[in-house]
C-alpha cells in the first residue's frame, strides 16, 4: 500500500511538472499552441510505444492523427495513477510500423465537442527503416 501511494504521488508530480514546464506538452504562446517535437526511430513491422500523461475525467483526451499507410494502432490503454475518481494517469499507445519511410504521429490534447484548438500537442517524427 505504501508503494502504491508513493507511485501515485510520483506520477501526479510528473504530470504536474510536465504541465508547468511543457517538457512533454505543447507550449502556449499567447493563444497559439506551439507543439513539442520528438523523434522515434523504428524498423519495418516493429511495434513501438508512445506514453502521454492525461486525465480523461476532465473531458480532455489525447487524439492521435497519423497516416494509416505508415502505422497501425495496435492498442490504446489509459492507466490511472490511483483508484480514486478523477485521477490522472498514463495513456499508452502501441503502434506498428507498416511501411518504410518517414511520417508523423500528431497527438492533440482536446475535448472532442469543443471547436477551439487543443491545449497541448506533441508531434512525433517517426523514421521507419528496413
Amino acid at each position: 500500500m505504501k508503494n502504491f501511494k508513493i507511485t501515485s504521488l510520483l506520477l501526479f508530480a510528473v504530470f504536474a511538472l510536465s504541465m508547468i514546464s511543457g517538457a512533454s506538452a505543447a507550449h502556449v504562446n499567447g493563444t497559439q499552441v506551439v507543439p513539442v517535437h520528438k523523434t522515434v526511430n523504428t524498423h519495418l513491422n516493429a511495434k513501438f510505444t508512445i506514453n502521454v500523461i492525461g486525465n480523461p475525467s476532465t473531458g480532455y483526451n489525447w487524439v492521435p492523427q497519423y497516416d494509416h499507410k505508415y502505422f497501425k494502432l495496435v492498442s490504446s490503454k489509459f492507466t490511472p495513477s490511483s483508484n480514486k475518481i478523477g485521477a490522472p494517469g498514463v495513456q499508452k499507445y502501441v503502434f506498428k510500423a507498416i511501411k518504410k519511410g518517414n511520417a508523423n504521429i500528431d497527438l492533440k490534447y482536446l475535448r472532442s465537442w469543443e471547436k477551439k484548438q487543443p491545449t497541448n500537442e506533441i508531434v512525433y517524427f517517426v523514421k521507419i527503416n528496413k
